[in-house]
């Protein structure tokens, strides 16, 4: 018992102390040089190594409403994928299907309009040259009866009559000339008038299709799609459609030390899996970071965006968090 209780010496030679006082002195600095690293990188390490967070995209298409209506059916789900020119869902718009009835009904009226002119115009310009010849022989005739009342003492009242007469003549054959042009301009009116008439019924039976909605590009539907039943107005977001090559936009932090330039190529991790990307474009454009990348410890910022095309076909699915990686001291390593 006296050997077990006996206390240790402080000038205990080296070479007798334990080894595991050795590891633990070891350990503790490891974990002291840990923790200082840490709030080293915590503190600076964004002015020397590239790490910016990402969301996958792909072009967005957005599917609008047209025109005033009611969703009747939705053909499509989120995740399916669509064709350009599939239909996608079906409207129903009694304020649309009116104003067609009544464009083809103003359409009737100015095709019946303009037949009605066209006759009016042909027979004038048949009774036309009958006219002006009549006014001519009366004038004629008129003054040929004047010459003649001076040597033969022709009665007044036969002179008035051919002078009216010819006045007549004359009058009808100008108001002939004038309804003839006069209907002749309101005809190259109502031609016009129909060609636009025409026009607008073509462009509102192809804009309305029969209430079918289709999709303007190839692509992946996305989460945002409306339900049956909802009362839209022109221009409201029906769904959304995902099309095209996948890139990353990323959001740059505007501390790094050295310069992100175009062309150079960085990792694009999310868990377990990479694919290599390369930075197309630094925008010229800073916007708020998305909730899912904020600091809690750090008062919202702005970031410069970029744009990352992928060097071959990413395992990222759409709409993804990425980190984006590769690069330290103005040195990227990614292959």
């Amino acid at each position: 018992m006296k050997r077990l209780r006996r206390p240790l010496r402080l000038d205990k030679p080296e070479s007798e102390k334990t080894p595991s006082g050795r590891l633990g002195r070891w350990t503790y600095l490891a974990l002291l040089f840990c923790l200082i690293g840490a709030i080293a990188y915590y503190l600076a390490g964004g002015l020397f190594v590239l790490s910016a967070d990402g969301v996958v995209l792909s072009d967005r298409h957005m599917v609008a409403a047209r025109y005033p209506g009611t969703i009747m059916e939705v053909l499509v789900q989120e995740g399916d994928k669509v064709e350009a020119g599939q239909v996608v869902a079906k409207l129903e718009s009694f304020d649309t299907v009116k104003t067609i009835a009544e464009l083809s009904l103003r359409g009737s009226e100015l095709d019946s309009r303009h037949e009605e002119l066209r006759a009016k115009v042909a027979n004038i310009s048949e009774i036309l040259p009958l006219a002006k010849r009549t006014a001519a022989e009366t004038s004629e005739a008129a003054s040929r009866l004047s010459e003649e009342a001076v040597r033969d003492n022709v009665p007044m009242r036969v002179r008035a009559e051919a002078l009216n007469n010819s006045f007549e003549a004359v009058q009808r054959a100008t108001e002939l000339s004038a309804q003839a042009d006069v209907f002749r301009a309101e005809l190259k009116l109502v031609s016009q008038s129909q060609a636009v008439a025409k026009d607008a019924i073509e462009r509102l039976r192809a804009i309305y299709d029969g209430g079918l909605v289709r999709a303007p590009a190839t692509g992946i539907v996305g989460s945002k799609v409306a339900p049956v039943g909802t009362v839209v107005e022109r221009g409201d977001e029906l769904l959304e459609i995902f099309g095209g090559s996948k890139f990353v936009l990323a959001y740059l932090p505007d501390s790094y030390l050295f310069a992100v330039k175009e062309g150079t190529r960085i990792n694009v991790r999310a868990g377990n899996q990479s694919s290599i990307g390369i930075i197309e474009s630094v925008m010229q454009i800073a916007d708020s970071r998305p909730e899912d990348f904020q600091n809690t410890m750090r008062p919202r910022d702005r970031s410069r965006l970029a744009r990352i095309r992928f060097a071959e076909a990413p395992p990222f699915a759409l709409m993804q968090k990425v980190r984006i990686s590769g690069c330290a001291f103005g040195v990227c390593w990614a292959d």
